[in-house]
């Protein structure tokens, strides 16, 4: 799976039965260097945190959570509602750098 990127909010799944790259719908919030989890039992796609897609050069970071249930896939992305308790910076727990001046 390859998600996002600079000024991007496109996922791409790569299906070894066809041999194809496969579109899926479009994020809500375009970021670079998100992670992912695939609840497989439930056929749903997390999409977490990462580089704000557009300001990657700032440094800015997306707290955001989206998810995709794949069994109603039309529908889109979702924003998963949470609520920060511990008023935790979660883009603390992202650790990324540059390999050179021209990485980006």
């Amino acid at each position: 799976m390859v998600i996002g990127g600079v000024n991007r909010n496109t996922i791409e799944i790569f299906d070894p039965v066809t041999n194809r790259w496969q579109f899926l719908p479009p994020l809500i919030y375009p970021r670079a260097n998100p992670y992912y989890h695939m609840d497989e039992a439930r056929g749903i796609i997390y999409v977490l945190f990462g580089q704000d897609g557009f300001s990657i050069n700032e440094n800015s970071y997306c707290e955001t959570i989206e998810y995709l249930d794949l069994t109603k896939i039309k529908e889109g992305w979702f924003k998963f509602e949470y609520n920060n308790k511990a008023n935790i910076s979660l883009k603390s727990y992202l650790t990324l750098e540059k390999i050179n001046n021209e990485a980006w």
